[in-house]
């Protein structure tokens, strides 16, 4: 992980066009505004690398080639990064309507526009920023789960190796807001999540459609219900509030606590079992929205 657009794109050409070692650089969505970055300390620097009048080896990854660009008529062109890969949409020869399921292009998977996102497929090393670890959705070239690249990599990598990593944790403890107040107040996170699930749902309702936001929106309304008895619990019962204090507060640390206790009690002191039922509770958590699955409540937690 480095700090910027254009050292994520030297460090992935180093180790691709000069070391021949797969890799890409992983950036977001503004494809103008990446190009802008690059162009005069990459495309137009001339070094040893680069004879004069030579193309940039990266360009590849910049290139702003559409083939569906040559089917289109009159003014209905599209800017470079604002491409319809995947919102086309099937017109049945005798039909009045348009189809309501949006359609890959069939150039997809062999565009030069999309060389990038087949050389992430491909790569050994995938050089991040911080936004772009957070915010950028994996392509579907790479993975079919609509997933943003810090799960993928939690995932998928081997080793994640940051550079200047006291700047790097500021710049992701601001990303993820550390400070924010949960609950109490107007300003909350819990009451502006729901206010922009609202204006979401009001002018984004294409994107609805997807089980992901099914799952995000039934957690959230999950929380809101949960959030009154515990506000009460938490106001009402200090032993409650010293035990959570002395422990990490995620689910993994809570159910982590819980099992340790249980165990305590039931005379159980070894790791093996501790790691067996931490993992159940830990199943149990990732599965909890999984509709194919039947999910059920770890053993010790039944009995």
């Amino acid at each position: 992980m480095v700090s910027d657009v254009v050292s994520a794109v030297k460090k992935a050409s180093i180790f691709k066009h000069l070391l021949g070692i797969p890799a890409a650089p992983i950036l977001g969505q503004n494809r103008v505004e990446h190009l802008e970055k690059i162009s005069k300390p990459i495309l137009q620097a001339i070094g040893s690398d680069v004879a004069q009048g030579a193309i940039h080896p990266v360009r590849e990854w910049f290139n702003e080639s559409c083939p569906l660009l040559y089917h289109v008529k009159g003014d209905n062109i599209w800017d470079f990064g604002e491409e319809p890969c995947h919102k086309l949409y099937q017109k049945e020869p005798n039909a009045k309507k348009k189809s309501n399921v949006d359609s890959t292009c069939p150039y997809y998977y062999t565009c030069p526009r999309h060389q990038i996102e087949r050389d992430i497929a491909e790569g050994l090393v995938w050089v991040l920023t911080p936004e772009s670890f957070v915010h950028t959705e994996v392509p579907r070239s790479v993975s079919l789960d609509n997933i943003r690249f810090a799960e993928f990599v939690a995932r998928e990598c081997e080793f994640l190796f940051v550079d200047e990593a006291d700047l790097m944790k500021g710049r992701l403890n601001s990303v993820f807001a550390p400070d924010a107040n949960l609950i109490a107040s107007k300003d909350s996170l819990i009451n502006q999540t729901g206010i922009e699930i609202s204006k979401f749902n009001d002018s984004h309702r294409p994107q609805t459609k997807y089980k992901s936001w099914e799952k995000f929106a039934a957690c959230y309304n999950l929380v809101e219900l949960t959030i009154p008895p515990l506000y009460r619990q938490l106001n009402s019962n200090p032993l409650l509030v010293d035990w959570l204090e002395r422990i990490t507060f995620h689910s993994y640390g809570i159910f982590s606590r819980i099992v340790q206790e249980l165990l305590d009690r039931s005379g159980i002191v070894d790791k093996d079992s501790f790691r067996a039922i931490f993992n159940e509770l830990k199943l149990f958590i990732d599965n909890l929205w999984i509709d194919e699955k039947e999910v059920k409540l770890p053993t010790l937690l039944v009995n």
